[in-house]
């Protein structure tokens, strides 16, 4: 199983694909680091998660809570999505 994850301002957008390409279940919770320990453990001890992927816009500082507690809990690593500042004409204003 796949956890998708996308990571915003307030709260994070999350998914968990199976191996057959279909989303199983998806959700939403605040964007709150007490709150990210006792996420990631119930879908790890659930749902058996073997990949992650991640996008962020809220910058740096949640991108290494969640890979530090990642890497202090599972073998598997977390691929972090980076979305070019421009592209075909569409610009990114996050800053």
């Amino acid at each position: 199983m796949k956890l998708l994850l996308d990571i915003g301002n307030s709260r994070i957008k999350w998914g968990l694909l199976a191996g057959n390409g279909i989303l199983q279940h998806c959700g939403a919770i605040p964007i709150k680091e007490e709150v990210l320990p006792y996420f990631f453990e119930d879908l790890l001890l659930k749902h058996g998660i073997n990949a992650v992927y991640a996008a962020n816009v809220v910058g740096p500082r949640y991108e290494k809570i969640i890979k530090d507690w990642w890497a202090g809990h599972t073998d598997h690593t977390i691929e972090f999505i980076t979305t070019p500042k421009q592209y075909a004409g569409l610009v990114v204003s996050y800053e």
